[in-house]
């Protein structure tokens, strides 16, 4: 399986936007601009060395990154 990058969905956008497109490449292109952002924030969070913050009240117990704001739930 491919493992999909930033770097891979920007070049492609690019290869796309560079020449005529038919139907189905429209419909590509604008899938790969969508998915852009989704990618840019896991490959931002999984590059990130956590700094866990217990979050008091509530049911469960919660955590929350300072850096990056992943969140875990702990029931």
């Amino acid at each position: 399986m491919i493992t999909v990058t930033k770097e891979l969905l920007s070049s492609r956008i690019a290869e796309l936007e560079s020449g005529p497109r038919s139907l189905k490449e429209d419909f590509a292109l604008q899938a790969y601009r969508m998915l852009l952002p989704y990618v840019a924030e896991r490959e931002k969070k999984s590059a990130c060395i956590h700094d866990w913050w217990i979050e008091p009240g509530g049911e469960g117990r919660s955590t929350i990154c300072l850096k990056c704001g992943e969140r875990k739930f702990h029931g």
